[in-house]
């Protein structure tokens, strides 16, 4: 995904939105916004699965088979590039403009 673009995802109700890596050809981070726009859940530099067996060997919210869900309730679920978070200087609780 190029540096400055996203896709933003929005949901009628806040929940526990899953969201799948298995057809990404890229990498990205992926937050999870509450109702008042603000970061509420993460998961930076998402690896691109590796067909024939894929690990993550962190304790962020990973499912397996590239299935990633917040620790909180969301209403809004933005997708960057990978890093696009750190550049940015984004953080949990940061309120996002949209």
């Amino acid at each position: 995904m190029p540096s400055g673009r996203g896709l933003l995802l929005a949901f009628e109700q806040p929940g526990f939105h899953a969201i799948t890596t298995r057809a990404m050809s890229f990498c990205l981070d992926i937050l999870w916004v509450g109702a008042d726009k603000s970061v509420a859940w993460w998961v930076n530099e998402v690896p691109q699965p590796q067909f024939g067996g894929f690990s993550l060997t962190t304790d962020r919210a990973y499912q397996g088979g590239g299935v990633y869900t917040p620790k909180v309730p969301a209403s809004y679920v933005l997708e960057l590039g990978a890093g696009e978070m750190q550049r940015l200087g984004l953080k949990l609780g940061d309120v996002l403009r949209f």
